[in-house]
């Protein structure tokens, strides 16, 4: 076996872990350092101790302390769980999508959510590839294939039901209208360090979101 190959086999008592079994354990060893240290304590030298494997194992998955830490959110706690919403109405639909999401934030520490986004806004190689892409692509295609691409596959099977009701054209909706939610969720997570409250979600549906639908809604 190369050492290659070994980077990707480890053992665990008389167990050997390999492939998606040997990853869980590491998604799971970084969670439980990001819950009991929080995000800015968070090492690899940690994690690779909690897991019980090498530092050489992590890197060769997961480049720095942001994609780990978003490698395990995605693992313990998926954003958008893929499941849509369908409770009679686009307005109620878009309350359980957005409310779906931030339950999913509720139990993370505030300074796990400022330390994500100031990583990631702070990454260099991000930035370079954004910008590199934006030359290359149309806004829309760029939109939809790189950054938004589960928002908008979200907001699209929430609208088609809608659609389905007679409540919205769906080639109608303007993408920036269509991932508005989204984008206003991110924008107060950014101020605030905290998800949305039921209180919040309400107000941006009813007051900024569906008065914009409604410029799309069949006559």
């Amino acid at each position: 076996m190369s050492s290659s190959d070994t980077e990707g086999v480890e053992k665990s008592g008389t167990h050997r872990r390999r492939g998606a079994t040997l990853e869980q354990a590491l998604l799971d060893a970084v969670w439980e350092e990001l819950k009991e240290v929080g995000y800015y304590n968070l090492t690899f030298d940690s994690v690779a101790a909690r897991a019980g494997t090498s530092k050489a194992v992590l890197y060769r998955r997961w480049a720095n302390r942001l994609e780990l830490t978003q490698a395990a959110m995605r693992a313990h706690r998926p954003l958008i769980s893929g499941k849509t919403p369908d409770t009679g109405s686009l307005r109620g639909d878009v309350i359980a999508l957005l409310e779906g999401m931030m339950m999913g934030m509720n139990d993370l520490q505030p300074d796990i959510v400022w330390g994500v986004i100031m990583d990631a806004i702070n990454d260099d190689a991000r930035r370079a590839y954004i910008r590199e892409t934006l030359m290359n692509d149309s806004q829309r295609a760029f939109l939809q294939r790189r950054i938004h691409e589960i928002n908008v596959a979200a907001m699209t099977a929430v609208l088609k039901q809608a659609e389905a009701r007679g409540e919205v054209t769906v080639n109608a909706v303007p993408l920036r209208v269509m991932t508005l939610p989204f984008d206003l969720a991110r924008y107060e997570l950014l101020l605030t360090g905290r998800p949305l409250t039921h209180e919040a979600i309400i107000e941006m549906v009813d007051e900024v979101f569906l008065p914009l639908i409604m410029r799309s809604k069949p006559q």
